[in-house]
Parts: C-alpha cells; structure tokens; sequence
C-alpha cells in the first residue's frame, strides 16, 4: 500500500461513520509517519488496512465499525 492509497482509505472509512478521525492500527500504520520510498518494500506489500474508529463507548465503536466493514 502506498500512503496515498492509506490516505484514502482514511478519507472513505470517515465520510462512512460521518467522523474526522479515526484510528490507523497494524502494519500499515507506519505509511502515517513515514514516506514509502523511505520503507524496506515488504514492509508496503499488505493491501489491507485495520481502522478502529473513535466513539465515547465500546458499543458505538463496534457499531462505527460495522459499518465500515460492512461498505466493502
């Protein structure tokens, strides 16, 4: 993946949950601080990315999440 690719799928899983911010977990984390030509190349050869939204509670984080993984 490459950090425009993560950063569209930040943009997309947000306008989902009607949210500004979520949270990136997991390998792919990494393409937020750092430039994928500044990474080895295996560490940008998964295509998936973990997001766990933000909410006041375990239950509206699970919803939110839902909701995400359910838009595939």
């Amino acid at each position: 993946m490459r950090r425009d690719q993560l950063e569209h799928a930040i943009r997309a899983a947000c306008q989902i949950i009607d949210r500004h911010e979520v949270i990136i977990v997991g390998s792919q984390a990494i393409l937020g601080s750092v430039d994928e030509v500044d990474l080895p190349e295996v560490a940008t050869m998964s295509m998936e990315i973990d997001v766990l939204p933000i909410a006041p509670t375990n239950e509206e984080t699970a919803r939110l999440a839902d909701e995400i993984a359910s838009s595939r």
